[in-house]
């Protein structure tokens, strides 16, 4: 890292330009034309332009030095120009000193047994140093991945239907009162067990590791789908009567 009284390599002036209309973009451009470590004098007058210029800094692993402000010469000084120094970082520098690759993106980078320290972060991604952690006990590759994982969500995803749509609800059907009524109890009955089976991968989902990704979203379409049942069955138990069917014990275990 370059010393504070190192001299400047380059400057930029950015007028009125807040960091969230535009500034940030000249202040990049600027930082690209410079070696690492090179350093970068800043100036400008919109209202907390510092404070965004720091905060900027540190998502973008450079360093922020202030330098104060003073009057910009406007008729009653009535604006101060921020001035300031931006040392130019890299991915191994300033905040993102210690991190770290979580895998690689594809299947073929999953990592045996993925830190907790990885928290929510995508797989493949560079990962903060320092972050809080995140423990899910499902969080061995031998224990939850398989090779066909992507396949079958690719296939769950295809196979997606719209309750709406997919059924003709309002189609004419008038069935004798007692075998409307049994219709209703098998609906019910219907209801509970999609509701255990919604139950099992929701129950799994939280806590299986993010970095099995591919399980992960095959277990959340699978929860969805087991809702899109529990919808049907029970819109058509109450489609003519109010209220589903008896629940007995037998059916709640």
């Amino acid at each position: 890292m370059a010393r504070d009284d190192a001299p400047l390599t380059a400057d930029v002036d950015l007028g009125d330009l807040g960091l969230d209309t535009g500034g940030h973009l000249l202040v990049k451009r600027a930082l690209a034309a410079l070696p690492v470590g090179g350093r970068l004098a800043v100036r400008g007058t919109a209202p907390d332009v510092a404070v965004q210029l720091r905060a900027w800094c540190r998502g973008q692993g450079h360093e922020f030095v202030d330098g104060g402000g003073d009057a910009d010469g406007s008729p009653g000084g009535a604006s101060v120009r921020m001035r300031a120094v931006v040392v130019r970082g890299n991915a191994d520098t300033g905040r993102w000193r210690g991190a770290e690759r979580a895998g690689g993106a594809a299947p073929d980078g999953i990592v045996d047994e993925p830190p907790s320290r990885w928290g929510l972060a995508a797989r493949g991604a560079r990962v903060e140093a320092g972050a809080p952690e995140l423990h899910f006990d499902l969080d061995r590759k031998r224990e939850v991945w398989a090779d066909e994982a992507p396949r079958l969500y690719r296939q769950a995803v295809a196979a997606q239907w719209n309750p709406e749509t997919a059924v003709p609800w309002d189609a004419p059907a008038a069935l004798p009162a007692d075998v409307e009524d049994a219709v209703v109890q098998v609906m019910t009955y219907l209801v509970e067990n999609e509701t255990a089976a919604l139950l099992v991968p929701a129950r799994f989902l939280a806590r299986l590791h993010p970095h099995f990704r591919e399980v992960m979203q095959l277990l959340a379409v699978q929860t969805a789908d087991e809702a899109r049942h529990i919808e049907v069955f029970t819109r058509r138990a109450l489609l003519h009567r109010d209220a589903p069917g008896l629940s007995t014990v037998g059916g709640l275990t």
